[in-house]
């Protein structure tokens, strides 16, 4: 039996079950809220530290940081109250352990490095764009889901009393192995503090140590300050050239040497890491060719911020959930709160003309960001590149394949116009789709697409499409909008949020871009999104495997939408 008094004890509607871990600051305990049946973290400021205001401030500002951060990669806030004369903080219970756990077992893959680093990276600049320094990035502050997705936790809080490792007393918040020069320093920091400490978690990551080891916590401090770091191939030597360059560069030194951004080094990384499929394959390997390094924007070729297109947290749901399919000939997809009906589907259909009735085939595939990086088949132009493999399917629209189905009943139409596929509707809340005939499985999609009507309209790519009520998609718009979707028995699951169901943003799609060029991974499990050469999501989803890959338009409160689909490819991934 448990001696923590604590056990069993009621904090609001959550009755706390077991210790699951105990800090300098505080300590989190499964809990369980009977009401909805749903197990989560609860993480408690003990009694003894009250008395000590400092650890009470940090408590609290945890609270209001979390409740200002609502994005996908950042560990979210579920409820704050108080118990017992103790303030506690409720979160989602991350049943995957820590990137710490995992370090244990020694360095990882070059390509699970890249996806963890990406979601940090993405969390860190939407916390920037808020005001907000984490100032202690490190592998205990990084947590897994069931579904492996990574999340940053504990945004605002100074853990100085939270490991042996941490310092106290001396006016330095952090951790000393991961701490930057300048915050070791007592300098003014800003966004770039963080981004050397993912510098930091990336390199041990790759090589399986850490960057300085000293025998005292100062020791550590003085070598951030003054050492320069080993270079990551002394320590493993199959690792590109080019990765080890991109994580030294986020480890200068100076602030100004870095990169501007902490998405601009995970992009820096996942260019590099396509070196690593460099090497001419045996026979049999599908290579895929990254396109050249100028068709990958840096942050600025672009508008990154999204201070004219973010909503408010409380406004994150701009677009509404999706329901399930009402029949064969259209289907409800996109269904608002309280609001018009929910979308139908309008997939490929044939004209019977004798009877005048047309009968609907669907397709569709959803997919979703894994780790490799974005290795487009595409150039900045839209233009295809020579493939590397066999393409499985490729049709670039100016004699179009008979496989299609264009369509037009007036208000819905689909038809090819100037070597492009072009996706129209007046009707709002709307899906029309259409697909390549042959299953494919573990592959790679990939499309030019232009929006030139409705802002709010979604477009993008299907995949392991098996009939009109299953299948996976994933789409964009062009305020930067994204989600990658699984449609199992006509209902619509957001994989990208498993938690609040939504469409989520993304500063690096680029707004209002004339065009973009849209990839999905789909295979093994896992389902990746990539927008013009950046992976945006990356999930992992078995529930299906082969299936129809191909092109959606849906449209939500805006009417005449018009998407131009062009240079349509598929390959073995």
């Amino acid at each position: 039996m448990s001696t923590d008094p604590l056990i069993g004890k009621q904090f609001g509607s959550y009755e706390l079950k077991e210790l699951l871990g105990r800090g300098g600051m505080a300590a989190v305990y499964l809990g369980y809220q009977a009401s909805i049946d749903r197990s989560v973290a609860v993480k408690v400021l003990p009694a003894e530290l009250l008395a000590d205001p400092h650890f009470l401030t940090r408590f609290l500002n945890e609270a209001r940081t979390l409740a200002r951060l609502t994005h996908p990669s950042i560990l979210p806030l579920y409820d704050f109250g108080e118990a017992h004369g103790m303030p506690y903080i409720v979160m989602p219970l991350m049943t995957r352990g820590t990137l710490a756990d995992r370090l244990q077992a020694g360095s990882l893959s070059l390509d699970e490095t890249v996806r963890i680093i990406t979601a940090v990276a993405q969390a860190l600049d939407f916390a920037n764009k808020q005001g907000i320094l984490h100032r202690d990035i490190k592998p205990n502050n990084i947590l897994f889901d069931q579904h492996d997705n990574p999340y940053l936790a504990d945004f605002g809080i100074a853990k100085a009393t939270e490991s042996s490792t941490s310092l106290t007393g001396t006016g330095i918040i952090g951790t000393p192995d991961y701490m930057s020069p300048e915050q070791a320093r007592g300098d003014p920091l800003d966004h770039r503090s963080d981004l050397y400490s993912l510098g930091v978690v990336a390199y041990q990551c790759l090589t399986g140590h850490q960057l300085f080891r000293a025998t005292t916590p100062m020791g550590v401090i003085f070598k951030h300050v003054s050492e320069a770091p080993r270079p990551l191939r002394d320590l493993r030597p199959d690792l590109p050239e080019a990765v080890d360059r991109a994580v030294l560069k986020a480890l200068s030194k100076t602030p100004a040497d870095r990169y501007a951004s902490a998405s601009d080094f995970a992009r820096a990384l996942s260019r590099a890491a396509a070196e690593a499929l460099a090497t001419p394959p045996s026979v049999g390997t599908a290579v895929h060719e990254e396109a050249p390094t100028e068709a990958m924007p840096e942050v600025g070729d672009r508008s990154w911020s999204t201070s004219s297109v973010a909503p408010e947290p409380t406004s994150t749901v701009r677009r509404p959930t999706l329901s399930g399919a009402a029949g064969a000939a259209s289907a409800s997809a996109f269904s608002l709160p309280a609001g018009p009906a929910a979308p139908a589907k309008s997939g490929p259909n044939w004209l019977l003309i004798g009877g005048g009735a047309a009968v609907a085939a669907a397709l569709c595939c959803g997919l979703i960001f894994v780790g490799l990086p974005a290795l487009g088949l595409l150039t900045a132009g839209g233009a295809t590149a020579t493939p590397a493999v066999q393409a499985l399917f490729q049709d670039d629209f100016e004699s179009p394949l008979d496989s299609w189905s264009p369509f037009d009943d007036g208000e819905v139409s689909r038809s090819f116009e100037a070597g492009q596929y072009v996706f129209r509707s007046s009707k709002t809340n709307w899906f029309s789709w259409d697909t390549s005939p042959e299953p494919l499985s573990n592959v790679r999609v990939e499309v030019t697409a232009r929006s030139t009507g409705a802002e709010d309209a979604s477009f993008g790519l299907m995949c392991a499409y098996q009939d009109g009520d299953n299948y996976y998609y994933a789409g964009i718009d062009v305020n930067g909008y994204y989600a990658i979707i699984r449609t199992q028995a006509g209902e619509d699951f957001f994989l990208t949020d498993a938690s609040n169901q939504q469409w989520l943003i993304s500063d690096a799609i680029a707004t209002g871009a004339e065009s973009y060029q849209l990839a999905l991974e789909c295979g093994g499990g896992d389902l990746v999104l990539s927008v013009d050469g950046t992976v945006i999501a990356s999930v992992q989803d078995d529930t299906f495997d082969a299936g129809q890959v191909g092109l959606f338009l849906s449209t939500f409160e805006q009417p005449d939408a018009e998407v131009w689909f062009d240079d349509f490819i598929a390959v073995a991934r």
